[in-house]
């Protein structure tokens, strides 16, 4: 693998100490060493099976037993890389699948199996690490309604807990539950002023929803089935967020339209305390290597990496690791207003 110029990380995720990601803008794959701090060329897909585009081929990226899993977006075939010997091996989609754009919006690993949930395609299809054999595990039916905007379903993030997958859609206020064993889905309501969710999480027995927008969470207990509503600040009301992820038994919430990263302690009692992480520039999704956070900057070819435990964070692009003086300007702050810490109630209502 040879030493690169500068990429913009987009599906992302992590083996050890490397961060593995595609290239929003071509069609190419890189490893970022985080030890070394030195972005490595992987390959590229061919370009047969890219659909006549080089953007948003894959949207998200599922790590397994040494293996990436590229989930396609617009791409017409899923792409296994080893990251040990560098392989690429691109499996090309069912016919019926081919030529749609904005297939798939996440993926989950169960077992062998990777679980791709529809964003435009109606349903969710299994791809096999092992067989490479790729199958359509659910059709979405009357338990997940078509988007009145759209002609797809757009689910957009996933988790598994037990034998259970839990999956939230961008336009639909509603928790759905997907049995493994049984293969069936069921679908509960959720009371929310914002239509629709970007990102579920889990801790413990507990599952958190994030809005599109407003200034409310989904607290959803899987041992009871019911939920309730955990409000920010009034203050907070204009946010939105565009996902969320947790560490360390903390919520943390990635902004869509300002500057502030906001954690949630979940272990705390009633009145537990929130507080805010400002940041110069809007950032895509990341991952956590230890106690730090590595993510792409939106629209630059650059990444950021911030300390959860303390708040500070360092910015670098990624083909010589100097920023340029004139990366951020345009975006949220100056870089003597970049960090701030703020203390609010995370209130819960019933």
């Amino acid at each position: 693998m040879k030493n690169i110029v500068a990429v913009e990380p987009y599906a992302i995720n992590k083996i050890e100490n490397r961060i593995i990601f595609s290239d929003k803008f071509t069609r190419g794959f890189f490893s970022y060493d985080c030890i070394e701090g030195k972005v490595n060329s992987i390959g590229s897909a061919k370009h047969d099976n890219c659909n006549g585009m080089d953007t948003c081929l894959y949207y998200r990226c599922v790590t397994t037993d040494g293996h990436a899993v590229f989930i396609p977006h617009h791409s017409d075939a899923v792409v296994l890389l080893d990251t040990q010997k560098g392989d690429i091996d691109e499996v090309v989609l069912p016919e019926k699948y081919r030529g749609i754009l904005g297939k798939f919006s996440c993926g989950l690993a169960i077992k062998e199996k990777i679980l791709m949930f529809g964003f435009n395609i109606q349903g969710i299809v299994a791809f096999n690490t092992l067989t490479k054999d790729i199958s359509e595990l659910k059709v979405f039916g009357d338990e997940l309604p078509i988007s009145e905007s759209t002609e797809g379903n757009r689910v957009y993030d996933a988790v598994s807990y037990g034998e259970m997958v839990y999956f939230v859609s961008l336009y639909s206020n509603a928790l759905y539950r997907l049995h493994l064993t049984s293969n069936t889905i069921k679908s509960f309501p959720i009371q929310s002023t914002s239509k629709g969710f970007v990102s579920i999480q889990k801790h413990n027995e507990k599952l958190y929803l994030i809005p599109k927008e407003g200034n409310i969470i989904i607290e959803y207990n899987t041992k009871t089935d019911s939920y309730c509503t955990r409000s920010l600040s009034e203050s907070e009301s204009d946010r939105s967020f565009v996902y969320g992820k947790i560490y360390n038994s903390k919520l943390i919430l990635f902004p869509r339209n300002h500057s502030d990263i906001i954690l949630v302690d979940l272990d705390g009692n009633e009145g537990t305390v929130k507080y805010t992480i400002r940041i110069p520039a809007l950032i895509g999704e990341g991952v956590f290597i230890d106690e730090n956070y590595y993510a792409s900057v939106v629209n630059r070819k650059a990444m950021i990496k911030i300390n959860m435990n303390t708040g500070e964070y360092s910015l670098f692009d990624l083909n010589n690791g100097n920023i340029d003086p004139n990366l951020y300007k345009k975006l949220f702050l100056t870089e003597n207003e970049c960090f701030g810490i703020r203390e609010f109630i995370f209130g819960v209502s019933e």
